[in-house]
């Protein structure tokens, strides 16, 4: 596909940038994991990432915007739908280092500021947050480990009932001046 041969051509331009380490194979993961997680990837241990120089970060974006992640984005944003649907409380996205972007659809607005309590995204290519999320003021939990997040915005202080927050295994480094510690 055109995507696995940008992927490829990235590749042997040298990005992303992971010093002696190897990452030819898993064309299906999103990019982002590759820029941001090296630890990810097979045979590698012990590397952990680094902050991500913003050409990564833009190139993040400009595969994103031209489909890297595409099927698992779409397939998100109809289980969101298909969660606010129910009125379900507490929602779960699949973990499989795909999914690159939330993109929450005006339908499911309601539910998320109204009933959703738990919102795990763990374990995904994820690298921004929409704005739309900072609005859902009901959340007690939101888990976003595991992804490639470069940081965050200060409007995560908008979840007030928050209480729980797991922003491990990400590439942030530092918080917003709106979080208490």
């Amino acid at each position: 596909t055109s995507r696995n041969y940008m992927v490829r051509s990235l590749w042997r331009l040298g990005y992303p940038k992971l010093g002696n380490f190897h990452a030819n194979c898993f064309h299906d993961t999103a990019f982002s994991v590759f820029v941001a997680k090296p630890s990810d990837l097979r045979g590698v241990r012990n590397v952990t990432g680094e902050p991500v120089h913003l050409d990564d970060q833009k190139l993040c974006r400009l595969l994103r915007d031209n489909g890297d992640g595409k099927e698992a984005n779409k397939n998100l944003t109809e289980q969101l739908i298909e969660a606010s649907n129910k009125k379900v409380a507490d929602f779960e996205s699949e973990s499989d280092k795909k999914i690159t972007a939330i993109q929450i659809p005006k339908s499911v607005f309601d539910w998320g500021c109204s009933f959703l309590k738990s919102l795990v995204l763990c374990g995904n290519g994820i690298f921004e947050l929409p704005d739309a999320l900072f609005d859902f003021t009901c959340l007690t939990h939101l888990d976003l480990s595991r992804n490639c997040l470069f940081g965050l915005s200060h409007k995560l202080g908008n979840l007030i009932n928050l209480k729980i927050l797991d922003i491990s295994f990400n590439l942030i480094t530092e918080l917003p001046d709106t979080i208490e510690k």
